[in-house]
């Protein structure tokens, strides 16, 4: 017999007996607490109870009780997830690498961010081997195997038709330019601040601020602004600073008086925030004794900032892999100077490739503005299985080697004594990562393994600014 209370539904465990005539009686109406009134339809007597209920076991389709779990569920969610992953592994792999790749640019400083991909796709996996298990076993073989090649076909899709269409050049094969520089994919602009002569106030395009008369003789005083803005949404410029050198200059480029900033000296250097501007007032601080019609103006400025470029180094099992294997393409980011990482060989193939013991990791750095970068150290950090290389002693660059130190187990690095100087030529270094003998004997189990190379290269980047304007000879 089941009742009702309410929204629930509760199944009277046994029939109860008339205390007084003995014969079975009827419920008369159930409240929400659990008491039954029950009547005798033979002697009419009536009384009220207490009783356990219990709740009704749910039915299947099939007219079989389910439950929340139970071992048979736990094994059949289990094959079904099995079936799931060793079907789908190889094409699943190659697109959780190049996931990694991006996530790893994204978020260089939270190496462990890299697993999210893993974490997604086995939740995943483990979800719908969950939901096929609670169907019959028949059914949910069924339904394994659709999602499986349902699966197939969409990640054979998602890697083929990029290359075919030109979309996500992460998953592009290089195309190596004439000089053999694969070309890499800038992040960002070439920018480092913008410069604007005069302010929103004054507007230095159309009219040069006049010299200040002094007295009856040609002696003046200069006074004018100048705009930097930061036009990044997320770097910050550090220690900017106005340098020596900024000042009036005659025709023939000779200095004739220096001009003083407000703001944003040697001494005092300045922090600009994303999207925030510094207006800087320059002045002669002193009298000009002028006689030219025309002069020029130039402003001397410096800034400390860090640019990283990356790219990824495939281990590949054997041949028969080497058509899903990814293939990357180098990254630089923001900045006026562009940092290439390629590699020579491009990929390491163990079926072919166990006499070679060495893998070159290529530096390029190139200023691609017309300032000057000063290399003051370059960090390589390294993401991905650390085991199948290992760090070299010193690295080749320009005037010789240099000693590559360590940091941690990822991370090593080249400071130099006194900064590089970068202008128009660009700058190589050249470091021999080894594959130690044990991994070219053992080789690798799963089909590809990756190796991110993160190079972070810190400079000051220096500029001259300058402006040709003429003017009227006061009388």
């Amino acid at each position: 017999m089941v009742l009702s209370a309410g929204k629930n539904k509760f199944k009277l465990e046994k029939m109860v007996k008339c205390p007084v005539c003995g014969t079975e009686a009827k419920v008369y109406s159930v409240s929400s607490t659990g008491e039954i009134t029950y009547v005798c339809p033979h002697c009419g007597s009536r009384w009220t109870e207490r009783k356990k209920f219990t709740t009704p076991q749910k039915e299947s389709k099939e007219g079989e009780p389910v439950t929340k779990f139970s071992t048979s569920l736990f094994f059949k969610t289990l094959l079904f997830f099995a079936i799931i992953v060793a079907s789908s592994m190889l094409i699943l792999f190659s697109i959780i690498g190049t996931a990694q790749s991006f996530i790893t640019q994204i978020f260089p400083d939270f190496p462990t961010f890299q697993y999210i991909p893993y974490l997604i796709v086995f939740g995943l996996g483990l979800y719908a081997a969950y939901t096929f298990a609670k169907k019959s076993m028949l059914k949910g073989l069924i339904y394994c195997i659709i999602f499986v090649i349902a699966l197939l076909i969409c990640s054979a899709l998602i890697i083929e038709v990029p290359k075919v269409m030109g979309w996500f050049n992460q998953t592009l094969p290089s195309n190596v330019t004439d000089s053999g520089i694969p070309p890499a994919i800038k992040e960002g602009g070439y920018y480092t601040f913008n410069f604007k002569w005069g302010s929103e106030e004054t507007n230095f395009e159309q009219r040069f601020p006049l010299p200040i008369r002094k007295d009856s003789e040609t002696l003046y005083e200069y006074i004018f602004p100048i705009t930097i803005e930061n036009p990044s949404r997320k770097k910050s410029i550090k220690d900017f600073c106005l340098l020596p050198g900024t000042g009036l200059y005659n025709i023939s480029d000779m200095l004739f008086q220096e001009l003083y900033p407000a703001l944003c000296t040697e001494d005092k250097k300045c922090e600009i925030s994303p999207l925030d501007k510094y207006v800087i007032s320059l002045s002669s601080k002193g009298e000009v004794n002028y006689k030219m019609n025309v002069i020029r103006i130039k402003v001397n400025t410096s800034l400390s900032t860090v640019n990283f470029g990356n790219n990824t180094f495939v281990f590949i099992k054997n041949r028969d892999y080497e058509k899903i294997a990814p293939v990357y393409q180098p990254y630089t980011g923001e900045g006026p100077i562009d940092i290439t990482v390629y590699f020579a060989p491009v990929k390491y193939n163990f079926e072919y490739m166990t006499e070679t013991e060495e893998i070159r990791v290529v530096i390029k750095l190139r200023n691609k503005q017309e300032g000057v970068g000063r290399i003051k150290k370059i960090t390589i950090v390294r993401y991905g299985n650390l085991s199948l290389l290992k760090k070299p002693e010193v690295c080749q660059g320009v005037g010789g080697d240099y000693i590559l130190s360590s940091e941690n187990e990822r991370s090593e690095y080249i400071q130099f004594s006194s900064p590089m100087t970068l202008a128009s030529y660009p700058q190589t270094y050249l470091c021999d990562y080894i594959v130690p003998e044990e991994v070219r004997a053992s080789k690798i189990t799963s089909p590809f393994e990756t190796v991110v190379f993160l190079v972070i290269v810190e400079y000051d980047y220096e500029r001259m600014y300058e402006k040709e304007v003429g003017v009227t000879v006061l009388k």
